[in-house]
């Protein structure tokens, strides 16, 4: 009997053990799982105040506008949604950038208030001879049997402001020996704001003269003779420009002018006359300060679109 009472009360003290001990495991885990309860709210917390203070700092540092026409919504406007209401519209606005000088055509337009001083230099290029541009001057400005190697040409982009005010993509074709030069004088004359109308290949005149001229095309090469004689022009070698030549006419000694619409231009003296270029004239300082000659110089005939180099 005695023994019996022994043995229950042994298995008694083994239960009572393993209880203590599972409950005492129990508590760890209990304890734990609080530990991990109580870490994840805290980083749940931290998230939410962090993305509150971001996007406070955003909402207060976009612009808030009315929501644009249909028709204007474009690249610079991108809407927002900084909360829970969708119907509140936020726009970020996103500053407009002119295509590179390399995408744009001569003729495009350009917007001026998109120029920054710091990326001025970029619309200012010199290109090797490509074959895109020598198929559009191939039996035009450019002869198969011509002096001068492609490799002694440029192709120039630039910017020019136009008559009516508005900025403008130009080109020419010029000797690499004055392609620096040509690019620094006309970025000086646009940063001046001086006016110059069409500046474009005389090839999309078929690479006549006569037309380009009347139309105030300021061009540079063309592969051709000086008038009607054998002797080549500085055009042929890409060491002349001829400037705004309606305003400039080419002036022979006997009063009559190129081209012949320029008539009212012969009188250099006439102030109610603009874009006449001339000393004291901002292109005609910058060219003779590089080292240009001057056709307007010259005795008898007068050239006064004409600037080139010897």
């Amino acid at each position: 009997m005695n023994q019996i009472l022994v043995t229950k009360s042994k298995e008694y003290e083994i239960k009572k053990n393993n209880y203590s001990k599972i409950k005492k495991e129990f508590n760890i885990l209990k304890t734990s799982f609080t530990i991990i309860l109580l870490f994840s709210l805290l980083c749940v917390l931290t998230f939410m105040i962090t993305n509150y203070k971001e996007r406070k700092d955003l909402k207060s540092s976009i612009s808030k506008v009315e929501k644009p026409a249909e028709e204007a919504m474009e690249e610079e406007l991108i809407r927002v949604v900084l909360n829970e209401n969708p119907e509140e519209e936020i726009y970020v606005v996103i500053p407009k950038k002119n295509k590179s000088i390399d995408e744009m055509k001569a003729g495009d337009i350009v917007d001026k208030s998109l120029i920054k001083d710091e990326t001025l230099e970029e619309y200012f290029c010199s290109y090797e001879i490509q074959d895109e541009t020598y198929t559009r001057i191939a039996g035009k400005s450019y002869s198969s049997s011509a002096r001068i190697p492609l490799d002694n040409l440029r192709y120039i982009k630039l910017l020019h402001n136009g008559f009516d005010g508005k900025v403008y993509v130009g080109e020419l074709i010029v000797n690499v020996s004055i392609a620096n030069d040509i690019l620094e004088i006309f970025k000086a004359l646009y940063k001046e704001g001086y006016q110059i109308e069409k500046m474009r290949l005389v090839d999309e005149y078929g690479a006549s003269d006569e037309q380009s001229m009347e139309d105030n095309n300021t061009s540079a090469f063309n592969y051709r003779n000086v008038g009607l004689t054998s002797k080549l022009s500085k055009h042929a070698y890409g060491l002349a420009i001829d400037i705004n030549p309606k305003q400039n006419p080419y002036v022979h000694a006997d009063g009559t002018c190129e081209p012949a619409s320029s008539y009212a231009y012969i009188d250099r003296n006439n102030e109610n006359l603009e874009h006449m270029i001339g000393p004291g004239d901002l292109c005609y300082e910058l060219f003779i300060s590089y080292g240009f000659k001057w056709g307007g110089n010259w005795n008898g005939n007068k050239d006064y679109q004409h600037f080139y180099k010897i």
